[in-house]
């Protein structure tokens, strides 16, 4: 225990009636990034926890609310108590460490299937189309930070402006989103069932920009990525979100990039060289 246990996550413990014995800090891009905590809490007794300390209680509530209909699969949130979460700690390897299995890609893009399936949270009907405009607009925006950093070439620019132009499908269906479903989120446990860990940033979105985050996360190989979003088409009744692929692929490398910018630069160029594969990729599809 080098470092103090947050005192917004003690509290909730306490609250609760969890006895810590033990706990470690854990570092994500996410907590950084908007000065949030999350901790491995060893309880007496042996259970382990995953405690987050979210920035404020509204937001603590509405993802815990959204996380109750996840289907099996996604790592549960057991409790709520004012901007903390307390959730079930999954031990395993996660995929981002081994070499995903064709088992283990179809189980992934089934449970990816299945969250976007989902059409209620807390008895509310999710919307079932909304516009791309803003996605666009946040599209067109990291476009011109890329090309004012030199980060993008001019012609690379022009190119992928006029690709936003030519692809964008104005309408997107939207539904219950992960945001974050790559290799490094999933864990394989002991008995051999996949897990997804680290849904602190599902909500409601676009459901082609959230595949479209997962093919630029994961970086699986053409065949893996092929298998999984096979799997994925083939556990939909609508074909809305690989439709559109490139046009979302775009977006989510876009915005990736300018992300990376800003919180590690030196990282930033994997982002450039995955958004000119995104483009030569639907290059190629149009030859």
């Amino acid at each position: 225990m080098n470092e103090p246990l947050d005192a917004e996550v003690a509290a909730a413990l306490d609250h609760l009636g969890f006895r810590a014995r033990s706990w470690r800090p854990l570092s994500t891009i996410r907590a950084a990034e908007h000065r949030r905590s999350v901790f491995r809490v060893d309880l007496e007794g042996g259970r382990i926890l995953k405690a987050r300390r979210l920035e404020d209680e509204a937001t603590a509530r509405r993802l815990f609310e959204v996380r109750q209909v996840a289907p099996p699969g996604f790592a549960p949130v057991l409790h709520c108590h004012r901007a903390v979460l307390l959730e079930a700690w999954i031990e395993g390897e996660d995929l981002a460490h081994r070499t995903a299995t064709t088992v283990h890609l179809i189980e992934a893009a089934t449970l990816l299937a299945r969250l976007h399936a989902t059409r209620t949270v807390q008895g509310r009907t999710l919307p079932a189309t909304q516009s791309t405009a803003s996605e666009r607009a946040a599209a067109e925006h990291a476009r011109r930070r890329l090309a004012a950093d030199g980060s993008l070439r001019d012609a690379e620019t022009d190119g992928i402006g006029a690709a936003l132009a030519r692809l964008d499908p104005e309408r997107a269906l939207v539904g219950l989103v992960h945001t974050d479903f790559c290799g490094e989120n999933m864990v394989i446990d002991r008995d051999g069932r996949l897990h997804v860990v680290d849904n602190e940033r599902m909500g409601l979105g676009a459901l082609g920009l959230d595949v479209a985050r997962t093919w630029y996360r994961w970086m699986l190989p053409p065949a893996a990525w092929e298998c999984f979003r096979v799997s994925y088409r083939a556990r939909m009744p609508h074909d809305d979100a690989l439709r559109h692929f490139a046009f979302w692929a775009l977006v989510a490398t876009l915005k990736s990039a300018v992300l990376w910018l800003q919180l590690d630069p030196a990282r930033a160029h994997v982002s450039i060289a995955r958004l000119r594969q995104a483009m030569a990729d639907q290059e190629q599809v149009e030859l």
